[in-house]
């Protein structure tokens, strides 16, 4: 009873801690989320699953290809305004020829870099 009562309130713990940066992102990446919560990528995962599978973000899906989690409700179906039909299919990274910074875009798009506003192009 002991053993159980402590793994339930662990696992309420992470609970709250996740939903709280889950409010703020409803698309995060698991490597996003072990750099937020201080543990690995793999334990955030982990974790993650576990959540899942106990029902508390029932609202959420995971994607294990792209290791990441967002909401499933149609609000919030994009990512940085892309949507998500488009999201997964074909982005791809370009990195700044002014500041190195990298950019995920569409697949033969242009847009602006997101840190100094240079041009950049989806090869």
């Amino acid at each position: 009873m002991i053993i159980w009562g402590y793994k339930k309130n662990r696992t309420l713990f992470l609970y709250y801690s996740y939903a709280a940066i889950f409010s703020v992102e409803p698309t995060i990446s698991v490597d996003k989320l072990a750099l937020l919560t201080g543990v690995t990528p793999i334990i955030a995962k982990r974790n993650v699953i576990k959540l899942l599978a106990s029902g508390y973000f029932s609202d959420h899906l995971f994607d294990s290809d792209y290791n990441c989690l967002h909401l499933s409700s149609q609000q919030h179906q994009t990512i940085n305004n892309i949507p998500l039909s488009i999201t997964f299919q074909s982005l791809t990274t370009a990195i700044c020829s002014n500041c190195g910074t990298i950019n995920k875009i569409i697949k033969g798009s242009v847009a602006k870099c997101g840190s100094c506003g240079e041009q950049i192009t989806g090869i």
